[in-house]
């Protein structure tokens, strides 16, 4: 997708993130645990993470910073990214950080806090969203192959499953059958991208 257009000669630029997984944050949580060995939990998941995690002022401090930084991520370096001209992918959005939060935190009341409150306030619109839905089996499948580490049960995939067909049935994304063949797909995200540049020559 990325070479397709470039090839319309659009400068592009694909991001990743999620709460808690910025660039940014990582490199933080790795300068600390080289300056203090055992503060912070290695990554993924563990029971000292779960633990560190669970209540308590770490976990506040945690979901916190994770969203003030998510809010900069977004806010702030993808806006510059446009500004200076470039068509942005982001693979993940805010939706998918709202959904780890609650599967991870559902007492934490985290879409009640300020900070998730601040990172919706900032976060650009996308100019087009997809949504690409396999099966929970095909999902694993998908998993296995790529000897995932730390594979969500079939319960979670489940779940994950419900809100982004709802999100889908909402209208707030274009669902994307991601069964279909790596052409097919592509000519359909093509097919809407060709629309937005359309729109932004009128």
């Amino acid at each position: 997708m990325e070479a397709a257009l470039q090839a319309r000669g659009e400068r592009t630029r694909r991001v990743w993130a999620r709460g808690g997984y910025t660039p940014l944050f990582s490199a933080l949580k790795a300068v600390m645990r080289r300056v203090r060995p055992g503060a912070i939990p290695a990554p993924g998941r563990s029971e000292k993470r779960s633990r560190l995690l669970r209540r308590g002022w770490r976990r506040t401090l945690w979901l916190g910073l994770a969203l003030c930084d998510l809010a900069l991520y977004y806010g702030f370096w993808i806006r510059w990214l446009k500004l200076r001209g470039f068509t942005v992918l982001s693979d993940r959005y805010v939706l998918d950080t709202e959904l780890d939060f609650d599967l991870n935190f559902p007492d934490a009341r985290v879409r009640q806090s300020w900070p998730w409150r601040c990172l919706l306030a900032v976060v650009p619109s996308p100019e087009r969203s997809f949504m690409f839905l396999v099966s929970v089996e095909e999902s694993q499948r998908r998993a296995a192959l790529k000897n995932e580490p730390f594979p969500d049960s079939a319960a979670v995939l489940a779940e994950r499953c419900r809100v982004y067909e709802a999100a889908c049935q909402s209208g707030a994304y274009m669902r994307i059958d991601g069964l279909q063949s790596r052409e097919v797909i592509t000519q359909e995200l093509l097919a809407q991208i060709d629309a937005v540049l359309g729109k932004r020559a009128s």
